[in-house]
């Protein structure tokens, strides 16, 4: 409650509750947290280093215990590090506060930690020049047989979420969430330059879920963008909004907690369809490619904070109210990637 009060999305909010019921039912429910001690914490990260992975989805497990589950899966693939580690530094940030405010001055299992030697097999990707081309060279976007059959060669073109949302991510460096959740009124013109406004509340009362609070940005549209059409799809849904204010209204929305979940796997099966799905590159990758092309292209990284939504721990960035969309646009016009998508504009 303390911290859902502050700058947690829902998807925070519920993986760690999620944890927190875990380590609840490793160290036992009756368990007194004065009495929590170093062996406690060993238990709980040998456990979550246990855990299958999707253990959600398997239904042999709806009916057994975390240790059984967890016994019963030694040969499953494991939660990847980087996974685990993120469970366990949600333990150990309820553990820390909960010391601080019951005032114990030592916290169980202070240097107790789960190791992250990089594993390169976890590693995300950017695309490849030559997946990028397979990509916007694919039947989505140069003639598909139906919306039902994107990836087979036909003579239609839909420009729906599905054939903007790749692109608007390529060239703004958006998470997909923060695409599908944009309305109407998110892309706009202020001060001569067109943005995305990329925020938590909208005018029909509905709320939007960012991933941190640095996520509320303003991004402004890629110049490529406008040439291959954004302002003419925002001048159609303006004309004919209908009951749904979303700038995509056909990309189904998941949950709050995960608002991606089915737009995530449509974009992962048109990548096996299209024949460029690899281990290490999934949309996220877009976001990825974006950073890169603002290195290559040698925007600093202050600008490069405000148009990504990181946080900037520089000195400088606790004054003044962050960089306006007019400073920005250059930088973000910088960004290109060797692509010839003229036979997108319209």
């Amino acid at each position: 409650e303390f911290k859902s009060a502050g700058d947690w999305a829902k998807k925070t909010i519920m993986d760690n509750l999620r944890v927190l019921n875990w380590f609840q039912e490793t160290v036992g429910e009756e368990k007194k947290f004065g009495e929590l001690a170093t062996p406690d914490i060993s238990a709980f990260r040998a456990v979550l280093m246990g855990i299958p992975k999707n253990m959600a989805k398997i239904k042999a497990y709806n009916d057994m215990t975390l240790a059984e589950i967890v016994a019963s899966a030694s040969e499953a693939e494991k939660l990847s590090v980087k996974t685990v580690n993120k469970y366990f530094v949600m333990m150990k940030g309820f553990v820390d506060w909960s010391c601080d405010e019951l005032d114990i001055p030592i916290s169980p299992g202070a240097k107790i930690k789960v190791s992250q030697k990089s594993n390169p097999q976890e590693a995300r990707l950017p695309f490849s020049k030559t997946q990028l081309e397979g990509i916007f060279n694919a039947p989505l976007y140069r003639g598909c047989k139906s919306v039902a059959r994107r990836s087979e060669p036909g003579h239609m073109v839909f420009r729906d979420g599905k054939f903007w949302i790749p692109l608007i991510s390529l060239y703004s460096g958006m998470r997909m969430g923060e695409i599908i959740q944009l309305h109407i009124e998110d892309l706009r013109e202020e001060s001569g330059v067109w943005i995305f406004d990329i925020n938590t509340e909208s005018s029909d009362g509905s709320s939007k879920g960012l991933k941190t609070k640095q996520s509320k940005r303003k991004v402004p549209v890629h110049s490529e963008l406008i040439k291959i059409g954004i302002l003419i799809h925002l001048e159609e849904r303006i004309q004919k909004p209908g009951d749904n204010l979303k700038l995509f209204p056909d990309v189904k929305q998941g949950e709050e907690g995960d608002i991606s979940q089915y737009f995530s796997k449509w974009f992962g099966r048109f990548l096996k369809d299209i024949g460029i799905k690899t281990p290490k590159t999934t949309f996220h990758s877009f976001r990825h490619g974006f950073k890169d092309a603002l290195n290559e292209a040698g925007v600093e990284d202050t600008r490069q904070y405000n148009l990504l939504g990181h946080k900037d721990k520089s000195v400088s960035s606790s004054y003044g109210s962050g960089l306006k969309p007019t400073m920005l646009v250059d930088s973000l016009n910088s960004v290109e990637y060797n692509l010839d998508l003229s036979d997108l504009y319209k």
